[in-house]
């Protein structure tokens, strides 16, 4: 047979060749963090800041309920959530926000 085989290695190398230059830079050092985004992660990484947030998920409260309250209780609190989560607008807001949720 006059087929080649390719090992793991080449096949992995071949597929990354394809992928567009962004995709390939996610390592967080090709693509570092602005200030602001690491000020975030860095020091406030329960999202401490949401605390009473009139506009949007408060992060804090639904952690420690979430911890207090057992599945399937915690659904009340869940369900919500994720109805406003479900508007990409919003998603993209709170990921900003609170990267960690």
């Amino acid at each position: 047979s006059g087929t080649m085989r390719l090992g793991p290695l080449a096949l992995i190398c071949g597929a990354l060749a394809g992928l567009p230059r962004p995709v390939l830079a996610i390592d967080g050092q090709s693509n570092k963090p602005s200030d602001e985004e690491a000020e975030r992660v860095w020091n406030d990484p329960n999202c401490e800041r949401t605390r009473h947030s009139a506009e949007g998920v408060d992060w804090d409260e639904l952690r420690a309920e979430l911890h207090s309250t057992p599945f399937p209780q915690s659904m009340a609190a869940i369900h919500p959530v994720v109805q406003h989560l479900q508007q990409p607008s919003q998603l993209d807001r709170e990921a900003m926000l609170c990267p960690f949720g």
